[in-house]
């Protein structure tokens, strides 16, 4: 969660793991607000958010829709779950 406001991100109480959704659906906003702006810094910051998760899949293509917490080293996908509608869009 970020407080736009603020600027200061916290994880969710309920969940110590990152959605999927959550980082891949900021891809179209991230990439609007660069063309509504014109200020590429917004897409860079996606494509950055997005290759880390391409990176995490490697060659998979389903993934679950939990990925482990931004402080580790590596990112990577945790469980099994998968969704092709909610918190897996």
């Amino acid at each position: 969660t970020i407080d736009i406001g603020t600027g200061r991100a916290e994880m969710h109480k309920w969940n110590s793991n990152t959605v999927l959704a959550e980082v891949t659906t900021l891809q179209v906003e991230f990439r609007y607000m660069s063309k509504a702006t014109g200020d590429s810094r917004y897409q860079e910051v996606a494509d950055k958010a997005m290759q880390v998760v391409l990176k995490a899949a490697g060659q998979r293509g389903l993934v679950p829709i939990y990925l482990s917490p931004p402080s580790r080293t590596a990112v990577s996908f945790v469980g099994a779950k998968v969704s092709m509608g909610a918190m897996g869009d």
